[in-house]
């Protein structure tokens, strides 16, 4: 009996950790992705000067 139930517990422990790795993989994109953007409108002066630089005539 203590065999099984060890089983059962490995298998919940699988469970578990498989739905921890696809809810953090799931959920941690849109943080990334909101991470970046909201670097890129902090910083849209100095990425607009390095990709259009003025022409000196």
């Amino acid at each position: 009996m203590a065999g099984h139930s060890r089983s059962a517990a490995t298998g919940a422990r699988i469970l578990v950790s498989r739905v921890h790795l696809w809810l953090g993989l799931s959920l941690g994109l849109p943080f990334a992705v909101l991470g970046l953007t909201g670097s890129a409108l902090v910083f849209h002066t100095g990425i607009d000067a390095v990709l259009h630089p003025v022409v000196e005539a």
